[in-house]
Protein backbone atom coordinates (compact mmCIF):
# COMPACT_ATOMS: atom_id res chain seq x y z
CA UNK A 1 0.00 0.00 0.00
CA UNK A 2 1.48 3.39 -0.88
CA UNK A 3 1.90 5.86 1.44
CA UNK A 4 1.62 9.57 -0.56
CA UNK A 5 4.75 12.24 -0.33
CA UNK A 6 2.69 14.71 1.83
CA UNK A 7 0.79 12.02 3.97
CA UNK A 8 1.83 11.98 7.19
CA UNK A 9 2.85 8.64 8.91
CA UNK A 10 1.39 9.13 12.39
CA UNK A 11 -2.43 10.27 12.16
CA UNK A 12 -2.39 11.99 15.80
CA UNK A 13 -3.57 15.28 15.13
CA UNK A 14 -2.20 16.29 18.71
CA UNK A 15 1.23 15.31 17.89
CA UNK A 16 3.39 18.16 16.85
CA UNK A 17 4.04 17.29 13.50
CA UNK A 18 7.91 17.90 11.42
CA UNK A 19 9.43 17.12 8.30
CA UNK A 20 13.21 15.93 8.21
CA UNK A 21 15.25 17.83 5.71
CA UNK A 22 18.56 16.03 4.50
CA UNK A 23 21.33 18.26 3.15
CA UNK A 24 23.74 16.26 1.20
CA UNK A 25 26.77 18.63 0.23
CA UNK A 26 29.14 17.71 -2.13
CA UNK A 27 32.48 17.73 -0.56
CA UNK A 28 34.94 16.95 -3.64
CA UNK A 29 38.40 18.02 -5.01
CA UNK A 30 36.01 19.79 -7.93
CA UNK A 31 34.09 22.02 -5.30
CA UNK A 32 37.82 23.72 -3.91
CA UNK A 33 37.24 27.64 -4.61
CA UNK A 34 33.82 29.05 -5.11
CA UNK A 35 31.77 26.21 -4.65
CA UNK A 36 32.69 24.82 -1.21
CA UNK A 37 32.38 28.83 -0.46
CA UNK A 38 29.00 28.93 -1.82
CA UNK A 39 28.07 25.67 0.02
CA UNK A 40 28.66 26.74 3.00
CA UNK A 41 26.77 29.81 2.90
CA UNK A 42 24.19 28.56 1.53
CA UNK A 43 24.32 25.91 5.03
CA UNK A 44 24.68 28.89 6.98
CA UNK A 45 21.76 30.76 5.39
CA UNK A 46 19.23 27.94 5.13
CA UNK A 47 19.76 26.85 8.99
CA UNK A 48 19.78 30.89 9.95
CA UNK A 49 16.67 31.23 7.80
CA UNK A 50 15.14 28.62 9.27
CA UNK A 51 15.60 29.54 12.98
CA UNK A 52 14.47 32.74 12.48
CA UNK A 53 10.88 31.84 11.05
CA UNK A 54 8.95 30.11 14.75
CA UNK A 55 6.71 27.75 12.71
CA UNK A 56 9.41 26.64 10.65
CA UNK A 57 11.88 26.36 13.17
CA UNK A 58 9.16 24.09 15.27
CA UNK A 59 8.89 21.71 12.38
CA UNK A 60 12.09 21.18 10.37
CA UNK A 61 14.35 18.88 11.66
CA UNK A 62 17.66 19.48 9.44
CA UNK A 63 20.48 16.71 9.08
CA UNK A 64 23.51 17.75 7.01
CA UNK A 65 25.76 14.86 5.33
CA UNK A 66 28.61 15.87 3.37
CA UNK A 67 29.88 13.27 1.12
CA UNK A 68 33.38 12.87 -1.77
CA UNK A 69 34.87 9.23 -1.67
CA UNK A 70 33.15 8.72 1.52
CA UNK A 71 30.11 10.32 3.46
CA UNK A 72 30.11 12.16 6.70
CA UNK A 73 26.98 13.16 8.97
CA UNK A 74 28.19 16.46 10.15
CA UNK A 75 25.05 17.38 11.73
CA UNK A 76 22.80 14.84 13.15
CA UNK A 77 19.26 14.95 12.60
CA UNK A 78 18.68 18.50 14.58
CA UNK A 79 15.70 20.81 15.90
CA UNK A 80 17.65 23.81 14.74
CA UNK A 81 16.08 25.57 17.92
CA UNK A 82 19.03 23.64 19.70
CA UNK A 83 21.61 24.22 17.42
CA UNK A 84 24.12 27.14 17.55
CA UNK A 85 26.56 27.38 14.64
CA UNK A 86 26.68 25.57 11.10
CA UNK A 87 28.72 22.77 10.70
CA UNK A 88 31.49 23.67 8.73
CA UNK A 89 32.39 21.50 5.38
CA UNK A 90 35.82 20.36 4.43
CA UNK A 91 36.82 19.33 1.47
CA UNK A 92 37.47 15.22 0.25
CA UNK A 93 38.46 13.97 -3.00
CA UNK A 94 36.23 12.23 -5.67
CA UNK A 95 32.80 11.59 -5.69
CA UNK A 96 30.71 8.91 -4.13
CA UNK A 97 26.95 9.53 -4.51
CA UNK A 98 26.64 5.89 -3.83
CA UNK A 99 28.09 6.87 0.13
CA UNK A 100 26.17 10.10 0.03
CA UNK A 101 22.06 8.50 -0.98
CA UNK A 102 23.56 4.95 1.59
CA UNK A 103 24.51 7.51 4.72
CA UNK A 104 20.88 9.04 4.40
CA UNK A 105 19.09 5.59 3.96
CA UNK A 106 21.40 4.04 6.76
CA UNK A 107 20.29 6.93 9.11
CA UNK A 108 16.66 7.52 7.91
CA UNK A 109 14.95 4.97 10.35
CA UNK A 110 16.44 5.79 13.24
CA UNK A 111 15.99 9.30 12.87
CA UNK A 112 12.34 8.64 12.55
CA UNK A 113 11.73 6.07 14.86
CA UNK A 114 13.73 8.25 17.06
CA UNK A 115 10.98 11.32 16.14
CA UNK A 116 8.06 9.31 16.27
CA UNK A 117 9.42 7.92 19.74
CA UNK A 118 9.52 11.50 21.12
CA UNK A 119 5.70 11.87 20.40
CA UNK A 120 6.13 13.60 16.66
CA UNK A 121 4.35 12.78 13.87
CA UNK A 122 6.54 12.47 10.76
CA UNK A 123 6.46 13.60 7.49
CA UNK A 124 8.21 11.84 4.74
CA UNK A 125 11.39 12.84 4.81
CA UNK A 126 13.31 14.93 1.94
CA UNK A 127 16.53 15.32 0.68
CA UNK A 128 18.43 18.31 -1.17
CA UNK A 129 20.93 17.20 -3.11
CA UNK A 130 24.35 19.71 -3.83
CA UNK A 131 26.82 19.12 -6.30
CA UNK A 132 28.99 19.89 -9.29
CA UNK A 133 29.78 16.68 -10.62
CA UNK A 134 29.16 13.35 -11.86
CA UNK A 135 29.64 10.46 -9.77
CA UNK A 136 33.15 9.28 -10.01
CA UNK A 137 33.57 6.60 -7.44
CA UNK A 138 31.51 3.67 -5.46
CA UNK A 139 32.70 0.70 -3.12
CA UNK A 140 33.38 -2.24 -4.21
CA UNK A 141 32.04 -5.29 -2.62
CA UNK A 142 35.32 -5.85 -0.94
CA UNK A 143 34.48 -2.44 0.83
CA UNK A 144 36.94 -0.46 -1.06
CA UNK A 145 36.75 2.90 -2.90
CA UNK A 146 36.79 2.68 -6.68
CA UNK A 147 37.74 5.92 -8.28
CA UNK A 148 37.32 6.42 -11.93
CA UNK A 149 37.28 9.98 -14.55
CA UNK A 150 35.01 10.01 -16.83
CA UNK A 151 32.88 7.82 -14.67
CA UNK A 152 32.90 3.82 -15.20
CA UNK A 153 29.65 1.79 -16.28
CA UNK A 154 29.77 0.55 -12.58
CA UNK A 155 29.88 3.63 -10.95
CA UNK A 156 26.72 4.76 -12.70
CA UNK A 157 25.18 1.78 -12.33
CA UNK A 158 25.95 1.70 -8.30
CA UNK A 159 24.57 5.21 -8.27
CA UNK A 160 21.06 4.57 -10.01
CA UNK A 161 20.66 1.47 -7.87
CA UNK A 162 20.87 3.78 -4.73
CA UNK A 163 18.55 6.09 -5.83
CA UNK A 164 16.15 3.55 -7.07
CA UNK A 165 16.28 2.33 -2.89
CA UNK A 166 15.34 5.84 -1.89
CA UNK A 167 12.52 5.80 -5.06
CA UNK A 168 10.90 2.65 -3.71
CA UNK A 169 11.25 4.46 0.32
CA UNK A 170 9.66 7.21 -1.01
CA UNK A 171 12.06 9.69 -0.76
CA UNK A 172 12.28 12.19 -3.21
CA UNK A 173 15.72 13.53 -4.39
CA UNK A 174 15.98 17.77 -4.82
CA UNK A 175 19.09 18.25 -7.06
CA UNK A 176 21.15 21.53 -7.30
CA UNK A 177 23.48 21.23 -9.89
CA UNK A 178 26.89 23.74 -9.98
CA UNK A 179 28.64 24.20 -13.43
CA UNK A 180 26.64 21.67 -15.08
CA UNK A 181 28.36 19.59 -18.04
CA UNK A 182 26.30 17.79 -20.62
CA UNK A 183 27.53 14.43 -19.32
CA UNK A 184 26.30 15.64 -15.87
CA UNK A 185 23.02 17.31 -17.07
CA UNK A 186 22.57 13.66 -18.71
CA UNK A 187 23.35 11.99 -15.75
CA UNK A 188 20.99 13.83 -13.59
CA UNK A 189 18.08 13.81 -15.99
CA UNK A 190 18.70 9.65 -15.42
CA UNK A 191 18.49 10.16 -11.53
CA UNK A 192 15.67 12.52 -11.94
CA UNK A 193 13.70 10.04 -13.73
CA UNK A 194 13.71 7.33 -11.83
CA UNK A 195 13.40 9.10 -8.57
CA UNK A 196 11.29 11.80 -9.39
CA UNK A 197 12.50 14.41 -7.36
CA UNK A 198 13.65 17.53 -9.22
CA UNK A 199 17.12 19.42 -10.50
CA UNK A 200 17.86 23.08 -10.29
CA UNK A 201 21.22 24.26 -12.47
CA UNK A 202 22.44 27.01 -10.54
CA UNK A 203 25.01 29.69 -10.00
CA UNK A 204 27.47 29.80 -7.22
CA UNK A 205 25.95 33.02 -6.55
CA UNK A 206 22.49 31.81 -6.54
CA UNK A 207 22.49 28.27 -5.34
CA UNK A 208 21.18 29.23 -1.75
CA UNK A 209 18.17 31.02 -2.74
CA UNK A 210 17.31 28.29 -4.95
CA UNK A 211 17.48 25.52 -1.47
CA UNK A 212 15.96 27.94 0.53
CA UNK A 213 12.77 28.61 -2.04
CA UNK A 214 12.89 24.81 -3.04
CA UNK A 215 12.72 23.97 0.95
CA UNK A 216 9.64 26.50 1.79
CA UNK A 217 7.45 25.15 -1.14
CA UNK A 218 8.40 21.61 -0.50
CA UNK A 219 6.97 22.42 3.29
CA UNK A 220 3.54 24.22 1.86
CA UNK A 221 3.17 21.49 -0.65
CA UNK A 222 3.41 18.98 2.98
CA UNK A 223 1.22 21.63 4.49
CA UNK A 224 -1.30 21.89 2.23
CA UNK A 225 -1.76 18.32 1.43
CA UNK A 226 -2.20 17.34 5.23
CA UNK A 227 -4.67 20.26 5.55
CA UNK A 228 -6.79 18.79 2.54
Amino acid sequence: HSTHEGQVMATDEKKQQVLPVYLVIDVSYSMAGDAIKSAQQAVDDILFEIKTIPTLAESAFIAVITFCERADRIMPMSNLSYVDASPVLELGASTSYVAAIDAVLAGLRDDVAEMKANGKAVFRPCVFFLTDGEPTAHITPGGDVYFNYPPVRETIEATLREVVRCTREQIRINTFVLDATTALTQFIEQMTQLNGGRAFYTTNEALGDYVLVDFLEHRRRMTRRRAG
